[in-house]
């Protein structure tokens, strides 16, 4: 991995990639690819291209196409070297395309016969399809779009689907030709409707879905935004990058992802359930029982009514309003951040506030209070709900 960062920080220093690419070349390395690798420059000999190891020289493993395609770009000219879409490539690596390896490597072996083309950066076709979209409200839709944007809207006069597809191509003219066999795919059996995408390499489609009905959502992308308003029956959202945003939400409401924002506003769920490895993550008028957990990023949660509330959270600052009077169970765990909590002066709870290294503070009257060591314990009200905060590292204030 530091040979890796290394190679990446010459590239820089000799103006071959930018400082925003080496950042993108850095967590694609870190995330790893799942893909068969495939050797960038397989079969290329020639002078300023260095070919993958043969099977008895790499042993069992072989060798990861974004390292292949850091030693083509090591041996390029500083200007040859800018043309490339390094953002491109690290995509192609985290998706896995096969094809997208291939085309790569071809672009590789241009460099090293002096074409320099790197076509397979450069061309791209677009192609609009718009398809009516009606069934029973009873099932679920699906949608399954590898990378690019997805918006769902509920309430609209007419049910359909618009994908405006980006197809990349190694010329200009194999962009068209691939443009030309881009279809977007529903299918529908007796519980779902599903739209998903063809199996095309270098592909990225923007979905806009209008419901004329509202039915139950589940979303996944690899790559790309997700907006999401006014459904009456819930949603499901999984994705790996890129940020998230429901709004005017009715049922339950889960979302996983890997990285990105998330944003949730105007919500009414019995359960609201929120994963997220990298993002700050902020809920706004939201209604129902929330279960919030974050690797890496701040949770804003405002304006909140719910019996059950649990954050936890490994780096990042929480801030809670419940602004009614609270007699549930509110839990919020963190390791490095602050907590600020803010409650109804009517509430009714059991208090626990504790950090191993921060303050601890409380402006409200606690009956029972006890103040030691970086703890404080005590009652608002008749007690009959609980509120634990605590902290390994940061400040943990109630009010």
């Amino acid at each position: 991995m530091k040979d890796e960062m290394r190679r990446i920080m010459k590239l820089v220093e000799e103006g071959k990639i930018s400082a925003n690419d080496a950042m993108d070349l850095i967590e694609a390395i870190e995330s790893g690819s799942e893909a068969e690798p495939v050797g960038v420059a397989a079969g290329v000999a020639s002078e300023g291209v260095t070919p993958p190891p043969k099977a008895d020289e790499a042993g069992a493993k072989h060798q990861d196409p974004l390292r292949a395609a850091m030693d083509s770009i090591e041996k390029l000219t500083k200007d040859i070297a800018a043309h490339v879409d390094w953002k491109e490539v690290t995509e192609q690596v985290r998706t896995g395309a096969k094809k997208g390896f291939e085309a790569i490597r071809d672009a590789a072996k241009d460099i090293s016969e002096g074409k320099v083309t790197l076509g397979f950066f450069f061309n791209s076709e677009s192609k609009t399809v718009e398809l009516p979209l009606a069934f029973e409200p009873r099932k679920t839709l699906r949608i399954d779009n590898p990378s690019g944007t997805v918006t769902v809207s509920g309430k609209a006069p007419l049910g359909k689907v618009v994908a405006v597809a980006t197809i990349q191509g190694a010329s200009q003219t194999d962009a068209k030709e691939r443009a030309e066999q881009y279809n977007l795919v529903i299918e529908e059996s007796e519980m779902f409707v599903e739209i998903k995408q063809p199996n095309m390499s270098g592909l990225s489609v923007n979905l806009t879905v209008s419901l004329s009905e509202s039915c139950p959502v589940e979303i996944r992308t690899a790559s790309g935004d997700i907006a999401v308003i006014d459904l009456e029956h819930g949603v499901r959202v999984y994705g790996a990058s890129g940020n998230v945003k429901l709004e005017r939400i009715e049922g339950v409401v889960e979302i996983s992802t890997s990285s990105g924002d998330i944003e949730i506003l105007s919500v009414k769920s019995p359960s609201l359930v929120v994963e997220n490895k990298s993002g700050d993550i902020e809920l706004d008028i939201v209604e129902g029982n929330l279960n919030v957990r974050t690797a890496s990023g701040d949770v804003s949660a405002l304006h909140i009514v719910a019996r059950t509330l649990a954050i936890e959270a490994v780096s990042g600052d929480v801030n809670v309003e419940v602004p009614g009077a609270f007699d549930g169970t509110l839990s919020i765990r963190t390791v490095q951040g602050d907590t600020r909590v803010k409650v109804g002066s009517e509430s009714s709870a059991r208090v626990t506030l504790a950090t191993l290294n921060g303050d601890v503070s409380c402006d409200l009257d606690l009956a029972e209070k006890h103040n030691q060591d970086k703890r404080i314990t005590g009652t608002i009200g008749a007690g009959a709900g609980t509120l634990d905060i605590s902290a390994v590292s940061g400040d943990v204030h109630l009010n």
